[in-house]
């Protein structure tokens, strides 16, 4: 074998140990999480943690096991509003980037003091109920020190992403429940010239009286489907995607852009 050749050999087998050294380094890498009591108030930005002390059901004492509240400022004027933002992640990480710091950015321009949820994860070994745990006391911290961030305890709203939304669900929720629980019930209108048509919930046919589960697609005036079509929201591709009858030929109108009801 030539000398050239051992060099060139050497110089692979260099390479391949870095490559399998990096791999190795990068996959013991801890998920990046949010430290409690680093303090950059002059960037308007402060992260607390949700407990004083450890956090229920905690594993131990690092930066994963401690669930925390990352602060952001109002841009100018305060409108007296705060959001508690929860990113995504499929509870294996947090998106803190575009379901965090974008979300907050956009409620700090308009006045909001913008709050981020830095939760346990599943990827740390804390499963459901930990991470709504921490949603749960993430509103309460936010409420209970409405006076400090010069905030309305009544004027606090939550958003949340994937996971996030996952966890905002529940506790949006319960506070509806708690908030609607002596109020009357509010009749619902129908706005001028919205057509509701009964829809079966399960097939999306037209429902008869006595189905159970029915929904009420709302459409714009012009666009509901005569009264003889069964199926509602069919698209025919031949016809520039408008609804068709199954029974006829007729001329189809467009499609209705409202919500259900």
């Amino acid at each position: 074998m030539q000398k050239g050749e051992i060099e060139l050999k050497r110089i692979f087998a260099a390479i391949a140990i870095g490559l399998l050294t990096c791999c190795s380094l990068h996959a013991e890498e801890p998920v990046p999480c949010a430290v409690a009591g680093v303090n950059n108030a002059y960037l308007g930005i402060q992260t607390i943690r949700l407990w004083s002390g450890d956090a229920p059901q905690a594993h131990g004492k690092a930066c994963q096991d401690t669930p925390t509240l990352t602060i952001f400022e109002p841009r100018g004027q305060g409108n007296g509003a705060a959001v508690v933002v929860l990113p995504g992640g499929a509870y294996r990480n947090l998106a803190g980037t575009h379901e965090g710091r974008e979300i907050a950015d956009w409620f700090t321009e308009r006045g909001f003091r913008a709050f981020i949820l830095s939760y346990r994860l599943s990827s740390n070994g804390y499963l459901l109920p930990v991470p709504l745990l921490d949603a749960r006391r993430a509103i309460q911290t936010v409420r209970a020190r409405a006076l400090d961030y010069h905030i309305d305890p009544d004027r606090i709203v939550m958003i949340g992403f994937s996971a996030g939304g996952h966890l905002a669900a529940p506790i949006v929720r319960d506070f509806l429940k708690l908030a609607l629980v002596d109020k009357p019930p509010i009749p619902f209108r129908v706005p001028p010239g919205i057509k509701l048509i009964r829809v079966d919930a399960k097939s999306g046919m037209r429902a008869g009286p006595g189905d159970p589960k029915v929904i009420l697609e709302a459409f714009k005036p012009g666009t509901a489907p005569p009264d003889s079509y069964s199926v509602i929201g069919t698209e025919a591709a031949s016809s520039g995607g408008g609804m068709v009858s199954p029974d006829s030929a007729a001329v189809p109108v467009r499609p209705g852009t409202g919500g259900l009801y």
